[in-house]
């Protein structure tokens, strides 16, 4: 098995990980798994792998996009020392290109995206990056 007992798995991203998580409940307390992916990989760990004590943590925040990942990356993500961190994001860094100009808001460009991808997972790793394991590309 990948995990070891007791491993902290957070996720991170926009709506498609918030799913409606309850922001007032505690890290893994009931209705902190909103009602999308990160409930059902809760619901499939507790039911099937119930010894290994997974904790299952969502951050997602409806709405964010890379660079407000990047801004709460050190309180969300580096100090809750996740064992794991799965990061979804770019739906709203690429949807802010067809309404953000109307509301002014910042635009993520490609080239910046992966670049604050790259950033944040470089800062989450546990060791040195090495070129030939591409955390992104594999």
């Amino acid at each position: 098995m990948i995990v070891d007992k007791k491993d902290r798995l957070l996720f991170m991203g926009d709506s498609i990980t918030d799913s409606n998580r309850n922001y007032q409940a505690i890290p893994a307390g009931w209705s902190s798994w909103g009602d999308g992916y990160v409930h059902l990989i809760n619901a499939y760990t507790t039911a099937l792998l119930p010894q290994m004590e997974l904790m299952i943590v969502n951050r997602g925040i409806s709405g964010d996009t890379v660079v407000d990942l990047k801004k709460r990356w050190k309180d969300d993500v580096l100090a809750f020392q996740p064992d794991w961190v799965t990061i979804m994001i770019g739906v709203n860094d690429v949807w802010r290109h067809f309404d953000g100009t109307f509301a002014q808001t910042e635009l993520v460009g490609i080239e910046r995206f992966e670049s604050e991808l790259r950033d944040l997972i470089a800062q989450t790793l546990p060791c040195q990056r090495n070129d030939s394991l591409d955390p992104v590309y594999g």
